[in-house]
């Protein structure tokens, strides 16, 4: 967790013994959380769904609260349980989820900006995409997949934005593809009733077009706590 995140469930957790007031919770909340909502594209970074999901349920609790034309119940144990609920999703006592489906903008277009430092790697992919397709198409079991002389450096996880995790798995699933074919004869029989390297390939290139813009695609994520969350991409 980074150090807002500590904060958010300090506050939270002073506010539910409610030694931070409404009024306190409410100006924090507006001052530390609310302005990641409106970074460029923070929608699209699941490492920030869980905080900003969390922000919103208080936010609309409060503005429902001070509203003067909603009428305020004199029994406040539904606010402090549904504040008690948002913090064990924090604290990972409970166990979020979300999923969100996309279409990117084609690579040329002024919102992927931020992406074009991946361009090299995604040429890398598609070689080895045409280099798989060829040989299976020959039935040759050799296999010469071209070299990647860059690293890959993602940002954290927790930052990370759609078509950054989509390279990522990109360049690990070719890992993955030389292992298999390494390792081939050696798996045990019924592995062979299944078209693993086509199936690998078959991915390999939906993940090229999800990539591209070019085929929709839907990360979703499960969180347990800010700190421990697992991604997966759906093509």
């Amino acid at each position: 967790m980074n150090e807002r995140q500590v904060k958010f469930i300090d506050m939270l957790e002073k506010h539910l013994a409610q030694e931070v007031s409404l009024e306190q919770m409410e100006t924090w909340l507006t001052e530390n959380v609310k302005p990641i909502i409106f970074q460029s594209k923070a929608y699209l970074k699941p490492g920030t769904w869980l905080e900003m999901y969390a922000y919103r349920e208080i936010h609309w609790y409060i503005a429902d609260l001070k509203d003067p034309t909603i009428s305020r119940r004199s029994n406040l144990d539904w606010y402090w349980e549904e504040v008690k609920r948002i913090l064990d999703l924090l604290l990972g006592n409970k166990v979020y989820k979300q999923t969100e489906y996309w279409l990117e903008f084609p690579l040329n277009h002024k919102r992927r900006e931020g992406d074009k430092w991946m361009v090299p790697f995604l040429e890398y992919v598609e070689e080895v995409v045409q280099t798989l397709t060829t040989a299976q198409s020959k039935g040759s079991a050799e296999l010469n997949l071209p070299k990647l002389d860059l690293v890959f450096e993602a940002k954290p996880l927790s930052v990370r934005n759609g078509p950054e995790i989509m390279m990522e798995e990109m360049l690990n699933i070719i890992k993955d593809y030389e292992e298999l074919i390494t390792s081939w004869t050696n798996l045990p029989d019924h592995f062979h009733s299944i078209d693993l390297r086509s199936a690998q390939l078959s991915r390999l290139e939906k993940l090229t077009k999800s990539f591209k813009g070019d085929l929709y695609y839907s990360i979703s994520a499960t969180f347990e706590g800010l700190d421990k969350f697992a991604i997966t991409v759906i093509i």
